[in-house]
């Protein structure tokens, strides 16, 4: 069995939505001068590099409440 507790569907396309929307209106301001291009490029690394860390928690979070859940059946 394989369970993914926290893959909660409208949240993943909120999170789509925001950077198809998001990253282009930054860009926008970035090249007309009203942003630093270093605040884009900051945000970008930022998101690649916090997004795979919030995957293995949220994995670690799943494997735990399947163990859990499995436990409390097991024991009825």
């Amino acid at each position: 069995m394989s369970y993914r507790v926290e893959l909660i569907p409208w949240m993943v396309w909120t999170l789509i939505v925001s950077y198809v929307v998001g990253i282009p209106i930054l860009t926008m301001l970035a090249l007309r001068g009203l942003r630093p291009t270093s605040v884009l490029i900051w945000l970008v690394v930022i998101a690649a590099i916090v997004l795979p860390i919030n995957v293995w928690f949220s994995e670690r979070q799943a494997e735990r409440l399947r163990d859990y859940v499995k436990a409390v059946l097991s024991a009825n």
